[in-house]
């Protein structure tokens, strides 16, 4: 039985490892970077659902322009480490680090030449987050959106091997929701759309331990008993199919839209 689930509870309690757990990947980031125009010397950049800021602080290193920053967070906790991430950065001219919802962005209107949103647009409600990062953005503003579809979430090695991990999670939106939610907004025009791919490996006991941490939200979705019933299925699953091998080769991946503002 899935548990009610509590955004706010949830990021409280994993903020102070979640940098730790989660990997960041660099290669959509850069990506966005050679989107963004190289001549200018300041840019604004909102980031919606920005966590800890894993994402937007690469985003800061890439750039050559100097940066206005405004980081939106639902979790007190998470922005307050994200906060900390930006506190010696000289490269940030303007930064703000608020407490709202995806729903309504406290943000002046065309204001952003970029918004952002890493693997967070399923706790969004997805219409509502497109009405108001159209609203935030500049003309030939660029919206950024990286997240995984249900059909990558199948694929991952939690999908693959993990008890009802891919019927728990049943937030992610499909790639053909998500454009035409981009679509039906006349302010959007969908620009590409670009899939990543990672090989990782991982030990057993790291992949374990991520599950523990709960470096996923999706495992907050089960109840205590339902979890570690898994877990073991779990291990048992992975050492019949990988048997004692030092490291567990598995694929992740995750899609990148982009899109202007007309």
């Amino acid at each position: 039985m899935q548990e009610a689930f509590d955004t706010h509870s949830h990021f409280s309690r994993v903020s102070h490892k979640y940098r730790e757990v989660r990997v960041t990947d660099i290669e959509p980031v850069n990506y966005i970077v050679s989107k963004l125009a190289d001549s200018v010397q300041e840019i604004s950049v909102l980031d919606i659902g920005c966590g800890t800021g894993r994402y937007v602080e690469q985003l800061v290193e890439q750039v050559r322009s100097r940066i206005k920053l405004l980081c939106v967070d639902l979790s007190r906790d998470m922005l307050l480490r994200c906060r900390q991430a930006f506190e010696h950065n000289a490269k940030v001219i303007e930064k703000a680090f608020l407490v709202a919802t995806a729903s309504f962005v406290p943000c002046k209107a065309k204001v952003a030449d970029l918004v952002m949103a890493f693997n967070a647009i399923h706790h969004f409600d997805l219409a509502k987050f497109l009405s108001e990062a159209a609203k935030s953005m500049k003309e030939n503003g660029l919206l950024a959106i990286y997240t995984r579809t249900p059909e990558q979430n199948r694929q991952t090695i939690w999908g693959r091997y993990f008890p009802e991990f891919s019927e728990m999670e049943n937030r992610l939106y499909s790639l053909d929701k998500l454009e035409k939610m981009i679509a039906s907004l006349s302010q959007l025009h969908l620009e590409e759309i670009r899939f990543f791919n990672f090989r990782r490996y991982m030990s057993f006991r790291k992949l374990r331990e991520l599950a523990l941490a709960h470096h996923y939200s999706t495992f907050s979705l089960y109840s205590h008993d339902e979890f570690h019933n898994a877990l073991n299925i779990f291990e048992k699953r992975i050492k019949r199919e990988f048997g004692s091998a030092p490291v567990i080769p598995h694929i992740s991946s995750n899609v990148l839209l982009l899109a202007r503002r007309v």
